[in-house]
């Protein structure tokens, strides 16, 4: 390190320029802002430095979308020079303070130092929390125990075999493999997977050596209306209703018939109506539209999925200017308040006690 090139130390200075600290708690992350912030005033004096402050930022669930987005910002942002030729990390945000509000869409590359100030109640949640770091270069994440928490004491005793199992201790998700909704929402995505994971892949190990040069592609609708119509595959409508129903298990794997579902006769004959519905749709299509395109319009169900975190977009909460019908007109201060109550309801709804703010926690 000694030889280290003044650039060199520079980068990783950089890297590490930034700490995520992940508490359980709004309250926690106040008293680790304040603690964090004498401290590392009481270091600097002691090397002979005044450090003026500390930029240190909280994220938790009380703050909106515009403000997180804005300390991202923030973070992504490149310090200035102090003008010495050095980075002047004074006036840089150093520190970011957050609760389980951090688990989910922010991804800054320069996070690569967190700290768990207290180990997350859900074992999902440190697992997705500790993801944050270490995006593009290497990363660590330490975990520093409560002292008066029994399981993080037990956490760090069993330190190595706890992490060895780690996924194995996450719960499992509250849902139904057989709400229809999903099966409507997947369609389109077990649609594209046979035509281009299956069908595609057939039809050119079949094809001979002059076939294999004009065999469909399927990037557009027209050559998907000729493939429908049994040109290239016989019975494509029985196959994809086939492909459809093996792929959503609804008899179950195996001598077993494991994960059947229940009353698997409804969901056989309504999963084979809706996806014979949807290829349907392209009999008789000679368009020189792409599949890409043809995706975004009008159509039996939705748009194949891009990742998991495709979904339906986010409910709006739209608030009333009068109370009752009818009734007096709201104040500013009034439809806050209320909008605060219905977000409280809404975040209880899929968040530990622990983990709220104690005006969260109240009622």
């Amino acid at each position: 390190m000694a030889a280290a090139s003044p650039e060199t130390l520079l980068s990783l200075v950089d890297l590490m320029r930034i700490s995520l600290t992940y508490v359980t708690n709004k309250k926690g992350g106040d008293q680790v802002i304040e603690a964090f912030g004498e401290e590392v005033a009481k270091f600097h004096l002691r090397h002979g430095r005044n450090l003026e402050r500390l930029r240190s930022r909280l994220i938790s669930g009380g703050i909106d979308v515009a403000e997180i987005q804005e300390i991202m910002r923030q973070a992504e942002a490149a310090p200035e020079e102090d003008g010495n030729g050095m980075l002047d990390l004074v006036s840089s945000l150093r520190s970011i303070v957050a609760t389980s509000a951090i688990s989910h869409g922010v991804d800054v590359d320069k996070f690569n130092a967190m700290f768990f100030a207290g180990m997350p109640n859900d074992i999902a949640e440190f697992i997705q929390a500790s993801s944050r770091v270490g995006r593009t270069h290497v990363g660590f994440s330490l975990l520093i125990p409560t002292p008066h928490s029994r399981r993080d004491r037990y956490i760090v005793e069993t330190h190595d075999i706890f992490h060895r199992f780690l996924e194995r201790m996450i719960a499992a998700p509250a849902i139904t493999r057989w709400a229809a909704s999903a099966h409507d929402r997947v369609l389109a995505s077990l649609f594209q997977t046979w035509l281009c994971g299956w069908v595609e892949q057939k039809l050119f190990v079949d094809a001979d050596a002059s076939g294999k040069l004009r065999f469909p592609r399927f990037t557009n609708i027209g050559d998907v209306g000729r493939l429908i119509e049994g040109r290239d595959y016989p019975n494509a409508v029985k196959d994809f209703t086939d492909f459809a129903v093996e792929a959503l298990g609804v008899r179950g794997r195996g001598i077993g018939a494991i994960g059947a579902a229940p009353q698997w006769a409804y969901y056989d004959d309504r999963i084979r109506n809706r996806a014979k519905d949807m290829i349907e749709q392209f009999r008789g299509q000679y368009s020189t539209t792409t599949l890409s395109d043809y995706w975004k319009g009008p159509m039996v169900g939705t748009r194949p999925m891009l990742s998991l975190r495709d979904i339906d977009e986010a409910g709006h909460f739209e608030l009333a200017r009068r109370y009752g019908q009818g009734g007096r007109r709201l104040t500013s201060e009034e439809q806050d308040r209320i909008l605060t109550k219905a977000l409280r309801i809404v975040r209880r709804q899929h968040t530990t006690v622990a983990e709220l703010d104690p005006e969260e926690a109240k009622d």
